[in-house]
């Protein structure tokens, strides 16, 4: 729950509806709540289904559809990593209550295992197997080198690079031919908005954050502190 979603006082519903659990931090949530993309709501009980039904006609359409119900944290391994979260002891605990109380059911079907990567792939595998294939251990995959100085010469200028799509099928070639070992060379496409999306494709593929999971929740918390104590995370990190 936010600490405030069009109108919505978290303090004032807290104090309405003590049961409600709260798993983000509020002064992070506050700031960013306009670029949420999704609201979970873990162990949604149905007095809270049915406040959210009360509370429909005011809440816009588009917030509407972003509201997902999870019956238990393990269903959250779909959407995020479960081990980033400072998930709170009793929460934990009534999760485990929870499935200890449901009926057994027939086990879901198996998902088909992964294809192995390619030899040569790019996308989608951590920058240290990269940073190995490297003849020279170069730590900035060829994909990153290609993209950035590309934006560097011909995107400096153009507004909103990051925000524009490319066209699917571009996107697709030369993602493949990243991925099969071949050289790419943006100027011939003369396109600063496929450079942008392959660049950040790479990025959002990664099997681990460029700023990894351990740093997560000093990322997240950072501007919550004081200017000493940003100085201070800063220094222990690097």
């Amino acid at each position: 729950i936010t600490p405030t979603v069009h109108g919505w006082d978290l303090k004032k519903l807290l104090h309405v509806c003590p049961q409600i659990p709260v798993y983000s931090e509020p002064s992070y949530v506050c700031r960013y709540k306009k670029n949420i993309k999704a609201l979970y709501i873990v162990h949604p009980t149905l007095f809270i289904k049915t406040l959210l039904v009360l509370f429909k006609p005011i809440i816009s359409l588009k917030f509407g559809r972003k509201i997902n119900y999870v019956s238990y944290l393990s269903e959250l391994e779909d959407v995020v990593k479960c081990e980033q979260l400072l998930i709170p002891q009793r929460v934990q605990e009534y999760d485990d209550k929870l499935r200890a109380s449901a009926k057994p059911s027939s086990p879901p079907p198996m998902s088909p295992p992964r294809s192995p990567p390619l030899p040569n792939q790019v996308f989608g595998v951590p920058l240290s197997q990269l940073r190995q294939r490297s003849p020279d251990g170069d730590p900035v995959p060829m994909v990153m080198k290609d993209t950035i100085n590309f934006l560097s010469e011909q995107g400096v200028e153009i507004e909103g690079i990051f925000r524009r799509s490319a066209n699917v099928t571009l996107v697709k070639e030369v993602q493949a031919k990243y991925n099969s070992g071949e050289p790419v060379n943006f100027r011939d496409m003369e396109d600063v908005h496929l450079a942008a999306v392959i660049l950040k494709t790479f990025l959002r593929e990664l099997p681990e954050p460029l700023l990894t999971f351990q740093l997560y929740n000093d990322i997240v918390n950072f501007g919550c502190r004081s200017r000493r104590r940003r100085l201070f995370s800063v220094t222990l990190v690097f």
